[in-house]
């Protein structure tokens, strides 16, 4: 699928495998631990799980624009088990990362599985996005907005993408509590792990960021000029057992697994830990969705 005519003029060239490559010609050091990062864990993308989803309703807000005239994209999306998904149920998807590597596997693996006719792959830059005012309906990112140095500027740019009346989605952005509670320990984890293997290349983001407040991400989203935002706690008891078992199996050098009936049980728990009024706000990450007003 061909995006050129909603990009702005000299914002990019095409690279091998017809990937839209729109990064600005320099990027602060933070990003460019990202795109070395995120390339290199492109390898341990499986095609078999491409389709897989945790959370398959997640993308439901962008499903009810429909298909006919509608484009939505994708903004750190690394494999793009959402967007994939989407592109093979006949929607128009920008699959982006700001990784190359990322972008081009998760391109090989859209062609794979013969679900690429819809889909388009950009390389681009959360907060310098390359597209015209007013020509997307909708804008997801998954775990990512605390990861870019400025979430602010990153935000007045999907706003401005976004057509009126167009939404942004944003999954399992980390609370803030975690980062002023377990920042010592999380640190040094990471410190343990980079020695562990010094030659792979690790995300510096989590060092300087520390997670979002729902007063934070409500006021950041209502300065970029979103409105209707809805803000939900999500992941209790299983992002806990999750982040244990991820830990344990990078200490030990092991593929990362989890049992299907544990995970389910946690979710269901977690679900009615949500309605707690008291322990609402000690959810480990949000769920966000807001809306561009119709003019």
């Amino acid at each position: 699928m061909r995006i050129d005519a909603i990009l702005k003029p000299n914002s990019y060239h095409v690279i091998k495998g017809d990937i839209y490559y729109c990064l600005p010609k320099h990027l602060g050091d933070i990003k460019q631990t990202e795109v070395k990062t995120y390339s290199h864990r492109a390898e341990e993308f499986d095609a078999k799980k491409a389709l897989h989803m945790d959370r398959p309703l997640f993308t439901t807000p962008m499903r009810e624009y429909g298909k006919e005239d509608t484009m939505f994209l994708e903004i750190a999306g690394g494999m793009g088990q959402h967007g994939l998904n989407m592109m093979k149920d006949g929607y128009k998807v920008i699959e982006s990362d700001i990784a190359v590597g990322a972008t081009k596997r998760s391109k090989k693996i859209a062609q794979t599985l013969g679900i690429d006719e819809t889909g388009a792959w950009a390389v681009i830059d959360a907060e310098n996005l390359p597209f015209q005012d007013d020509t997307l309906d909708g804008v997801w990112m998954i775990a990512s907005l605390h990861h870019l140095p400025h979430p602010k500027k990153a935000l007045s740019e999907i706003f401005r993408i976004l057509k009126p009346g167009g939404c942004i989605l944003i999954g399992y952005e980390p609370a803030k509590w975690q980062y002023i509670l377990l920042f010592p320990f999380m640190w040094i984890i990471r410190k343990i792990l980079r020695a562990m293997n010094p030659r792979r290349p690790v995300s510096k983001a989590d060092d300087v960021t520390f997670g979002f407040s729902k007063r934070h991400l409500t006021k950041m989203l209502n300065k970029a000029g979103f409105s209707n935002i809805r803000i939900a706690p999500i992941h209790y008891l299983y992002k806990t057992y999750k982040n244990y078992r991820i830990l344990v199996s990078k200490f030990l050098g092991h593929t990362y697994k989890e049992s299907k009936t544990v995970r389910e049980t946690l979710i269901k728990i977690d679900v009615e830990i949500a309605k707690i009024p008291a322990l609402r706000n000690t959810t480990w990450d949000w769920d966000c969705l807001a809306y561009k007003q119709a003019t």
